[in-house]
């Protein structure tokens, strides 16, 4: 009796030294499984949120300090390759954020003009009107000009789209009620009333 319960004593220790190593190895293979796969995919990514000569983005550089000390930190191979993995999900994160935050700031860039530059969002149909009476505008101040073909506003309706046209120019240009704007906004509308006095009184002007 005393003689097979050693034997089982015994072959209960070699079983568990083989777990043992087994698992050891286990846990090592898959320590090293999570950082290959994390070094190949945070190396492929990191395209999507690095700046040329820029440091890296803080939560990606915590993230990386985090998962290199839980090297050190972790019990065991086990424990060491948990809190890598904990690293890794954080790193994903931190990666992600950057690579939003880069293209959101590319995307500012494309949509804001330059330094010292003005955009002005406007439909088609009024940048062709501007277009149109910057061209007759231009015509009339050469000296040279002689008038061949002439189409002049003949609805109050029309008039009034480029004069709203025009305005929108002004006011994204800075405009103030005492800027030179502000008397050539009323001296627009004051021709447009002139030229089409039937709805003065709708307007709330004397007539």
């Amino acid at each position: 009796m005393d003689d097979r319960f050693a034997s089982a004593v015994g072959v209960a220790i070699i079983l568990g030294v083989i777990w043992w190593v087994l698992n050891s190895r286990y846990n090592a293979g898959r320590l090293a499984g999570i950082r290959e796969a994390t070094c190949d995919i945070s190396r492929a990514c990191s395209y999507h949120y690095e700046l040329k000569d820029e440091p890296l983005p803080e939560k990606v550089d915590k993230a990386l300090n985090y998962m290199a000390g839980a090297l050190k930190r972790g019990k065991g191979i086990k424990g060491k390759a948990d809190l890598y993995l904990a690293g890794a999900a954080t790193l994903g994160d931190a990666m992600g954020e950057a690579a939003w935050q880069k293209g959101y700031a590319a995307g500012r860039r494309s949509q804001y003009p330059d330094d010292g530059e003005s955009r002005i969002d406007m439909t088609p149909d009024h940048w062709r009107r501007i277009r149109y009476l910057a061209h007759m505008g231009f015509l009339t101040q050469m000296p040279n000009h002689t008038r061949m073909l002439h189409f002049p506003f003949d609805r109050e309706d029309d008039a009034l789209e480029s004069e709203r046209a025009i305005e929108k120019l002004e006011y994204a240009t800075n405009h103030r009620e005492s800027d030179p704007e502000y008397s050539d906004s009323l001296q627009r509308n004051m021709l447009i009333w002139n030229q089409w006095p039937h709805d003065l009184e709708k307007k709330g002007l004397p007539t």
